[in-house]
C-alpha cells in the first residue's frame, strides 16, 4: 500500500513537471480516455493520480477581498 501510494505520488510528480499547471486537467484526461477504451484498472490509476494532485494543490483559494 504505501509502495502504491509513493508510484501516484511520483507519477504526480511528473505530471507537474512536464504539465505545470495543467497536471491534474492531464491526469483526468488520460482517466477519461483510459474509460472510453473500457480499461478500467487505468482508469482508476488515473483519478487516483489527479486526486494526489487534488490534495497536493489543495483546495481553491478565494481572492482577497476588501
Amino acid at each position: 500500500m504505501v509502495s502504491e501510494r509513493h508510484d501516484l505520488w511520483a507519477v504526480a510528480g511528473l505530471l507537474v513537471g512536464r504539465y505545470g499547471r495543467r497536471a491534474r486537467a492531464e491526469a483526468r484526461a488520460n482517466a477519461r480516455k483510459a474509460e472510453r477504451e473500457r480499461d478500467g484498472d487505468t482508469s482508476t490509476i488515473w483519478r487516483n493520480v489527479a486526486d494526489v494532485l487534488r490534495r497536493r494543490d489543495g483546495p481553491p483559494t478565494e481572492p482577497p477581498t476588501g
